[in-house]
């Protein structure tokens, strides 16, 4: 799960009915849900972290720290779900890069480097988002049928990743390299892509640059591994659980 900064609002105001802040996410984070890091080019969500259904979270209906992209699959999953913060993990303030692994069947594991209290938390999120699950049919609070299957996207992501990390291999020209990361950037998975180069450091480090509002910090600026802990930049609640 791509780490991110949203910074200060853009392009919105807090207070102001939140849908508007959509452009600004997008140009802060560019068009990928925050948790299962499909494109949206069609169907972006404005995702509450903290569910503005929840007569408590009502104030953060409209605020920008309480804001992140997500699809309608993402978002009609995790629904009205409201574990504390500090019991999951949110990608614009922790280091989600460093809590997942992504598999080639599309399945999503729990790094095995992280601590029990992180485990758990890992698990919190991939079980509250569903991000495992098959196929299955669900409607999102507007009614809509969502029956897209996220786990053979990630599948076919990998397939794309894999066949380009074996072109670069083959020619590990400075052109290619950079036509393979607009195309990258097109496709979505930021994980899957940046897992497919695990052995090409300096190729990591221009896809971790090309896909917008990925937080470079939580990434070794040579080796491009996961760093231990999100900066959280912006001080937002919870942060730097991992």
């Amino acid at each position: 799960m791509r780490p991110v900064r949203k910074g200060p609002p853009y392009l919105y105001t807090d207070g102001q009915a939140y849908g508007k802040a959509l452009a600004g996410l997008a140009a802060r984070l560019g068009l990928y849900c925050s948790y299962c890091e499909r494109p949206l080019q069609h169907g972006a969500e404005v995702e509450h972290i903290q569910p503005k259904s929840i007569p408590a979270h009502k104030p953060l209906e409209c605020r920008w720290s309480n804001f992140l992209l997500s699809c309608k699959n993402c978002n009609a999953s995790k629904s009205t779900k409201d574990p504390a913060l500090a019991e999951w993990l949110i990608p614009d303030r922790d280091n989600t890069a460093a809590a997942f692994v992504y598999r080639k069947d599309g399945v999503i594991d729990i790094a095995p480097t992280i601590t029990p209290t992180q485990n758990a938390a890992a698990a919190k999120t991939l079980d509250m988002l569903k991000l495992n699950r098959k196929v299955r049919k669900t409607f999102d609070q507007q009614g809509n049928l969502v029956a897209l299957d996220r786990r053979n996207q990630r599948l076919d992501a990998w397939l794309l990743a894999d066949r380009y990390a074996g072109k670069l291999a083959k020619n590990p020209s400075a052109d290619l390299a950079d036509a393979i990361a607009d195309l990258a950037k097109t496709s979505g998975f930021f994980s899957i892509w940046l897992a497919a180069f695990e052995t090409v450091p300096s190729f990591r480090q221009k896809l971790i640059a090309a896909f917008t509002g990925t937080e470079s910090a939580c990434f070794d600026t040579i080796t491009t591994l996961p760093t231990p802990t999100h900066p959280n930049s912006d001080g937002l609640s919870a942060g730097g659980k991992l």
